[in-house]
């Protein structure tokens, strides 16, 4: 029975092991970078939750880089005000 275990779980914890050196590895062999994402200018981008966290951040980045962003959301005033928040942080926002 014991033996049976063995032959079955250890291959399974030697290669969780190797692939977690393979991650270890990748994540500290070279340094982090951000992709570099190119202008969106006459792109269309519709961002839902985009009136607040992570949706207002993609919202952000989006009207940054030049694209027509739609915010699609449960309620309206805050759907506005983000959009105000936007506009007065970057002038050439759509």
């Amino acid at each position: 029975m014991l033996s049976a275990i063995r032959c079955y779980f250890l291959p399974i914890i030697k290669l969780y092991l190797l692939a977690l050196k393979v991650l270890l590895v990748q994540l500290l062999s070279r340094p982090f970078r951000l992709p570099v994402m190119p202008r969106q200018d006459g792109k269309v981008a519709i961002v839902t939750g985009g009136d607040r966290g992570i949706g207002y951040e993609v919202v952000r980045h989006m009207a940054r880089l030049g694209a027509h962003v739609i915010i699609g959301g449960r309620d309206e005033q805050e759907g506005l005000a983000a959009v105000r928040r936007i506009c007065e942080e970057y002038k050439e926002a759509k």
